[in-house]
C-alpha cells in the first residue's frame, strides 16, 4: 500500500527548514500480494521449476502442522502435570511419561476420543502394554484385561509382572500399564 508521505526536514547552510516531498512507505499485508491487473499470471518471484513448487508447498504444510502440534502440546502439557496423580509421576520413568505425553497431544490434536494402546519395549527386555481410555468407570480395569492379549504359549513369552493403572484427578481419562518380565 503506498502511503504519500509528509514533510521531511533537511538541513540547508545551518538552517533547518521544511521541505515537501513525495515519499514511497509500503506497508505488506497478504493482501498487497494481490495485483488485479496480473490475474493468473506467474509472479517473477515465484517458483516456476514443478519440484520448488513441490518443496515449497511440503514446508508450508509441515509448518503448518508444527504450528498446530506446538499449540495442542502447550495446552496439554500443564492440563497433565495438574490431572495425573502424585502416584504416577512417582512410579513411572521420564521416558514412559513422555511417550505418554505423546501419545495424549496426538489425540487431543487429532480431537478423538481418549482410546489409545501403546506397546513399548524398555531397555532391559521387558514389555509394557499401555491402555489410555477416556472417564474412569467401574469395571474398566476387567474389561482391558479382555485386551491384553495371551501369548503365554509362545516362545518369548513374559510373565505379566505389574499392573499401574491411574486416573485423571479431572475423571477425563485412565492410563493403566501392564508391564511383562
Amino acid at each position: 500500500m503506498l502511503v504519500r508521505a509528509t514533510k521531511t526536514i533537511a538541513q540547508r547552510n545551518g538552517n533547518v527548514s521544511l521541505l515537501r516531498r513525495s515519499m514511497a512507505k509500503w506497508t505488506f499485508n497478504s493482501s498487497s500480494m494481490h495485483d488485479p491487473t496480473n490475474e493468473g499470471k506467474r509472479k517473477k518471484w515465484q517458483a516456476e521449476d514443478d519440484m520448488d513448487i513441490q518443496r515449497v508447498t511440503k514446508y508450508a504444510i509441515i509448518h503448518n502442522l508444527v504450528k498446530q502440534q506446538t499449540i495442542t502440546i502447550e495446552n496439554v502439557v500443564p492440563w497433565f502435570l495438574n490431572a495425573m496423580p502424585e502416584a504416577y509421576f512417582r512410579q513411572v520413568d521420564e521416558a514412559t511419561r513422555l511417550d505418554h505425553l505423546r501419545a495424549i497431544a496426538a489425540l487431543r490434536d487429532a480431537n478423538v476420543e481418549m482410546d489409545m494402546n501403546l506397546r513399548t519395549t524398555l531397555a532391559d527386555g521387558r514389555r509394557v502394554l499401555t491402555f489410555i481410555r477416556p472417564c474412569s468407570r467401574r469395571g474398566k480395569l476387567l474389561s482391558l484385561l479382555n485386551d491384553i492379549p495371551w501369548d503365554h504359549n509362545t516362545t518369548g513369552h513374559l510373565p505379566l509382572s505389574r499392573v499401574n493403572t491411574f486416573v485423571a484427578e479431572d475423571d477425563s481419562m485412565s492410563l493403566s500399564m501392564f508391564t511383562y518380565g
